[in-house]
């Protein structure tokens, strides 16, 4: 573990540069920026202060792994650290960002009295058309269920894709789309929230690319989170279908003027992929028609296709109020 005075470095680092982009963004509130301005400023905090507190995160993980119940740290590499001081970043930015999105209800984002049956059926049929793909790959003898079935996992399954969920819809097509919307078409407004959120997913950094972790390595490792666009297979594949899913998620979000739909259609998604996951195992590698993870690849573009016309069918194109206002009205 590195020395206690890197650690001292690392924070004074951390502290001024989270002290530079809240002055920025400050300032910024006062300035009549453009919505694609606004965006750039955003990430380019969140890159700056997940870059500088990944090394910190990683040593903290490290003195932690010593500790009952959290030896699994001392496994995760420092990309893994990487990646959640990003998220963190971005969590965390949220905050002084709020006065640039406005109030919730100007979004165009009113209370859904249906909310409850929308989150459930949002998870319900994206759950059915990921375990469709799964019962396929199941019934063909390209997967087979693993003995004993892992049961116990489910309850931290289920947690895990509404936090997921919870977390990048409020972020994406809450804050993001938020922010465009000011500015910009709804239509113009999802297509680039759904490129960022694609391009968001798809980036990420080699493995075994640090081996001695230095306050700076954060940066060290910025140039290589881009290695998976030069994979025509997983450009394909892997972008297109998160692309696919951004747009769907977009237009539920606008069409129900609420996050319960994409929320509950996002959980679906992570639950019937790590469910997968976790009960079965692949005999064989089937890209570019289905990769590892099974939401990448042309068959799973095929899937959320089938899930967003379903999705529209069964609950977008019903006429029935569903606003606070409406109801009330």
């Amino acid at each position: 573990m590195p020395s206690f005075s890197l650690s001292v470095q690392a924070c004074r680092l951390c502290t001024a540069n989270n002290f530079r982009l809240q002055q920025l963004i400050v300032h910024a509130n006062s300035c009549p920026l453009t919505a694609s301005l606004k965006l750039c400023l955003y990430c380019l905090g969140t890159v700056l202060i997940g870059a500088s507190v990944a090394p910190l995160a990683y040593w903290l993980g490290g003195a932690a792994s010593h500790l009952h119940g959290f030896e699994f740290l001392a496994r995760n590499e420092f990309s893994r650290f990487f990646d959640r001081s990003i998220l963190f970043a971005a969590i965390f930015l949220l905050v002084p960002v709020i006065p640039w999105i406005g109030p919730f209800l100007a979004l165009g984002f009113c209370g859904n009295r249906r909310f409850l049956p929308q989150l459930l059926a949002g998870f319900l049929l994206a759950t059915f058309c990921i375990g469709t793909l799964a019962a396929g790959l199941l019934v063909t003898r390209l997967a087979w269920l693993k003995h004993p079935l892992p049961w116990a996992v489910l309850p931290n399954l289920l947690i895990t894709a509404f936090a997921v969920s919870l977390i990048e819809e409020t972020l994406f097509r809450g804050a993001f789309l938020g922010i465009l919307r000011q500015s910009l078409s709804k239509s113009t407004s999802v297509l680039i929230v759904a490129v960022l959120f694609s391009t968001i997913h798809f980036i990420r950094p080699a493995r075994d690319q640090i081996a001695d972790v230095r306050w700076y390595s954060g940066f060290e490792l910025l140039p290589t989170v881009f290695w998976q666009f030069s994979n025509p297979v997983l450009l394909v594949g892997g972008f297109t279908t998160i692309l696919i899913l951004g747009l769907m998620l977009g237009h539920a979000a606008l069409q129900t003027r609420s996050l319960w739909l994409p929320i509950g259609l996002h959980a679906g998604i992570v639950f019937g992929k790590i469910a997968f996951n976790k009960f079965s195992k692949r005999s064989e590698d089937l890209s570019p028609w289905i990769g590892q993870d099974l939401t990448v690849g042309f068959g799973p573009i095929l899937i959320l296709l089938f899930l967003w016309g379903l999705t529209w069918l069964l609950i977008l194109r019903d006429p029935r109020p569903t606003l606070d206002s409406e109801h009330n009205s």
